[in-house]
């Protein structure tokens, strides 16, 4: 017990080391550690040094470790092998890991056999890396018992993983709570991940809102979520903005969906500048529609060009 004590002081002194970028000092620390046997030193090993991209030294100590049992030493190893082209090999760790209980091997199996339509085998992996904590499995799991019609099941997933912190839970939460006729718990989980800054609960929410007649709580919630990136809220809002007689903040709105390529944002920038007795700006916030395939734009910058009102 105190060799093996002895051992995990040395890794964790190395990684303290690896830390302040004293490298030489953690090897040093980790050697002597591998040498006394601790599969973790080879393991820390392989890490640092596939970090310092040194692949070949690293699949050495995570063969070395792998012998011992180290079943993350086994999934670096897919890994590994995986981003050499080797498929059969890295198949092979990756299941030699998730037999040893590493999740992450599970779940990267479990979404090959998803992709290749072993939907049964696809349930047993995520369904084993999802019992280990896997976040993504979790979810990927809930998909497929959605898929299935086992809501019953889905939800009992999703309930772990969103009273876990998962935001992507919560949002799945809420949407199979709807499907169960759950109104209550799915607005409850659709706030919750839209409060947590998820941008797809917080434009869904922003929808439920506009169809409910709450076009001031709609267009916060898509303020939020255009703020956070998304070029579509930020289309919406600028409709809403515009159906309100805003015209002022729907341009803004349309310009930051426009900045990201919406063509269609493009084109209401058109309406909106000939609405305003901007020809010349209509004119060219059309020709960058049409330029990308925007249909609308290109009869708009047709009839503008042949003068027609």
């Amino acid at each position: 017990m105190t060799e093996m004590h002895d051992q995990q002081a040395m890794v964790g002194l190395a990684l303290e080391h690896a830390q302040r970028g004293e490298r030489a000092e953690a090897y040093d620390l980790l050697r002597r550690a591998a040498e006394a046997g601790s599969a973790e030193a080879m393991f820390v090993t392989g890490v640092l040094l596939s970090d310092a991209g040194q692949r070949d030294e690293a699949r050495q100590w995570f063969t070395a470790a792998a012998q011992h049992g180290e079943n993350r030493a086994m999934f670096n190893l897919g890994v590994l092998e995986a981003e050499a082209g080797n498929a059969e090999a890295s198949e092979s760790w990756y299941r030699r890991a998730a037999e040893a209980g590493n999740a992450d091997a599970a779940f990267n199996l479990g979404n090959d056999a998803l992709r290749d339509g072993d939907r049964v085998e696809a349930r047993r992996l995520l369904q084993q890396a999802a019992e280990a904590g896997q976040q993504g499995a979790v979810t990927n799991l809930a998909n497929l018992l959605v898929e299935e019609g086992e809501l019953d099941a889905a939800a009992l997933w999703l309930d772990r993983a969103a009273e876990a912190g998962d935001v992507t839970a919560m949002f799945n939460l809420a949407l199979v709570a709807g499907r169960r006729g759950d109104s209550g718990k799915a607005s409850d989980w659709l706030w919750k991940a839209a409060g947590a800054g998820y941008v797809p609960a917080m434009t869904r929410l922003a929808r439920v809102d506009l169809a409910a007649g709450r076009a001031t709580q709609a267009e916060y919630w898509f303020q939020k979520a255009a703020e956070a990136g998304d070029p579509g809220a930020a289309f919406d809002l600028g409709i809403s903005q515009a159906e309100r007689g805003d015209y002022a903040a729907a341009e803004t709105s349309m310009r930051m969906a426009a900045e990201h390529g919406d063509t269609r944002a493009m084109n209401n920038l058109g309406v909106l500048s000939e609405g305003r007795k901007d020809p010349a700006g209509a004119q060219e916030w059309y020709r960058k529609a049409a330029a990308l395939g925007d249909q609308d734009a290109t009869r708009n910058l047709a009839r503008l060009t042949r003068g027609k009102v």
